[in-house]
């Protein structure tokens, strides 16, 4: 928007940091709101696009990384009927431990597993689904009421060229249920754009 600027509305420096929703089904932007330069700022940003109730209608699916993982952020999705996939890291350390020490003493309700080749590198995907079948939550925690799914995506990644194997784990929590290859889909969904049938990286 800096370099598009028509009647001097873009050119300040604020201006270059912009909060973008983006509608992955359509492939729009439908808000988007200027921040600072501090990405901190992005999660008031996105709880004050969350009071817009035409924005903010029932029955969405919300994906975004850990920097949203935020208790005001999740209960008010889950308080306007709203579903979430949120990613859990070192900013909710001890959500985080929870999430693990639950995935450890219990078995996956679900499993999904795909293999491709990414830049040199063989990686194998598994996807681990964890939800009480009998109850509608799958942890306790003082924070949250809704949290009904851990979603573990190990990767293993070997270099084509050297043999050398790697693996990385994530967690994420959503306030609904469903099968492996879903949340995968929804996931891997929320970084990709799709434009003429072509599916870029962003």
């Amino acid at each position: 928007m800096n370099g598009s600027d028509i009647n001097g509305l873009y050119v300040q420096e604020k201006h270059k940091s912009v909060f973008n929703i983006l509608d992955k089904e359509q492939k729009i932007v439908i808000g988007h709101k200027f921040l600072d330069k501090s990405k901190k700022s992005e999660i008031p940003a996105f709880n004050e696009l969350l009071e817009d109730k035409e924005f903010s209608k029932g029955d969405q699916l919300f994906t975004f990384d850990a920097l949203m993982t935020q208790v005001e952020t999740l209960n008010r999705i889950n308080d306007n009927n709203n579903k979430y996939i949120a990613k859990v890291k070192g900013n909710q350390k001890k959500l985080l431990n929870k999430v693990i020490e639950v995935s450890k003493n219990i078995v996956p309700i679900s499993i999904f597993k795909i293999e491709k080749t990414e830049r040199k590198q063989h990686i194998t995907r598994t996807i681990e689904v964890f939800y009480s079948e009998s109850t509608n939550l799958i942890l306790f925690d003082s924070n949250f009421s809704h949290i009904q799914t851990i979603i573990k995506i190990t990767k293993d990644y070997v270099s084509q060229k050297t043999g050398q194997i790697k693996q990385k784990v994530e967690y994420s929590i959503a306030n609904f249920k469903d099968n492996a290859e879903y949340f995968y889909d929804s996931i891997n969904s929320h970084w990709r754009v799709v434009a003429n049938n072509q599916t870029i990286l962003v």
